[in-house]
């Protein structure tokens, strides 16, 4: 992973924390909007700033791939929090759930692998 991928990483991980202690901690309804606007300034700020017009600057681009991580995963995690607090006993429906798809997905590769051993040329060395 290159420099910037890591960078990218980093920002999406660092304001998914921030939007988790949102959500999940109880914070005064004044703390909550100054930490919103404070995200949406900083968004807002990094745009003005760059928003790769030619080539060799595409901070725009690195926008887009941020925001292409950020929000499927604090839709998973938002949607994930809701359940652990809205229905009983969601840790042992979810490990289930889990279970069964991580079986389901196993079964569905290894037909798969049998479907379509063929490989390049006719051959393939699964070692």
């Amino acid at each position: 992973m290159s420099s910037l991928g890591a960078e990218i990483l980093v920002s999406v991980l660092s304001l998914t924390a921030i939007t988790v202690m949102l959500y999940a901690s109880r914070l005064r309804v004044s703390t909550q909007r100054v930490t919103i606007l404070l995200i949406f300034v900083t968004l807002t700020g990094l745009y003005k700033y760059d928003h790769g017009e030619r080539f060799e600057q595409h901070g725009f681009y690195n926008l887009l791939v941020f925001l292409a991580i950020y929000i499927p995963l604090n839709l998973v995690l938002g949607g994930l929090y809701v359940l652990w607090r809205k229905v009983d006993k969601f840790p042992a429906y979810f490990a289930v759930a889990v279970l069964v798809g991580g079986i389901y997905v196993s079964i569905s590769l290894m037909h798969y692998r049998k479907v379509f051993d063929q490989g390049l040329r006719g051959s393939f060395d699964y070692s």
